[in-house]
């Protein structure tokens, strides 16, 4: 894939200070503007830690940068060169899959001082530098697509980093469209499948009981509706509550009622194994993944 022939750039633009003056100015480069890369966009301007023409971002896929043009009103770039030399911050929301010929690209034009903010799934610190051919400083971070609604959370870890400043509005970009937690790197694959992934795992499960529901006669649309808010109110009171998860279960859970019968059944069928075994599966392809990245190197 030749990421960098076929990409297009756009700019935005303007960081305001935290008194409110607007004496800080930065510009924040986006190389992807997919639906993560879209997210934070419309986050960062929503909330107004960026202003429209504080951000520059990359997308290959000319039908999708001019649906960003049209949502967000920016101003489009035509290299990545330029895009480089614009942006104090640069994240990176390309697929893992891309990550070699954009960083090896990326390393041509950047900066000392410049930070790199990558959402790669599975690529690691180490990995990054040794790509960009350079100790430079990077944040990885981990988003999950709840981000879409400004419900996701982020985890993340850097490295090299020394603009407490520039970290700080990472963090606050991240921080509108979500919640944020710092890490160590070493968590980042389990975290990839518990947090990355997890919406997905979830999803599943939202099918599957709105499938049992229609299994059992519940028409469609009311299965959906009661799985939907069912687990949207358990998520909810999981989490401003004080109770921990076991004792919220045991609110449910009476002596030889419904709720017992089928958490028997979750024992009987080994649930929580075979749940456990998912989240491992996909923290291995997480790790395999570098592995695959840090193999083709020497090639």
């Amino acid at each position: 894939m030749d990421f960098i022939r076929f990409a297009e750039c756009v700019s935005v633009t303007g960081l305001k200070s935290k008194s409110g003056g607007g004496g800080i100015k930065m510009v924040v480069g986006f190389i992807g503007a997919g639906n993560m890369g879209g997210a934070l966009i419309e986050g960062a301007l929503g909330r107004k830690v960026i202003e429209r023409d504080g951000i520059v971002f990359c997308e290959k896929d000319d039908p999708r940068a001019q649906e960003i043009l049209q949502r967000f009103n920016i101003k489009r770039l035509g290299q990545l060169a330029q895009l480089i030399r614009e942006s104090e911050i640069v994240f990176l929301c390309v697929k893992p899959q891309d990550s070699r010929d954009v960083l090896e690209e990326v390393g041509r034009f950047i900066k000392e001082g410049q930070l790199l903010v990558s959402i790669m799934a599975g690529v690691s610190i180490e990995l990054i530098q040794r790509l960009l051919g350079r100790n430079a400083a990077v944040v990885r971070a981990m988003p999950n697509t709840p981000a879409l609604i400004g419900e996701g959370i982020t985890a993340i870890c850097h490295k090299d980093v020394k603009s407490s400043e520039r970290l700080e509005l990472v963090k606050a970009i991240f921080s509108s469209v979500g919640e944020v937690v710092e890490v160590k790197e070493e968590w980042m694959d389990a975290i990839t499948a518990i947090s990355g992934s997890g919406p997905g795992f979830v999803f599943r499960m939202m099918e599957v009981f709105v499938g049992a529901g229609v299994e059992l006669g519940i028409p469609q649309d009311i299965s959906k509706r009661l799985v939907v808010q069912t687990f949207l109110g358990a998520s909810r009171l999981s989490k401003v509550s004080s109770k921990d998860l076991g004792e919220l279960r045991g609110m449910v859970t009476s002596k030889g009622g419904t709720t017992q019968a089928g958490l028997e059944k979750f024992s009987e069928l080994k649930v929580d194994a075979a749940l456990t075994e998912v989240l491992k599966a996909a923290t291995f392809r997480a790790k395999e993944l570098n592995r695959e990245l840090f193999s083709k190197l020497s090639q």
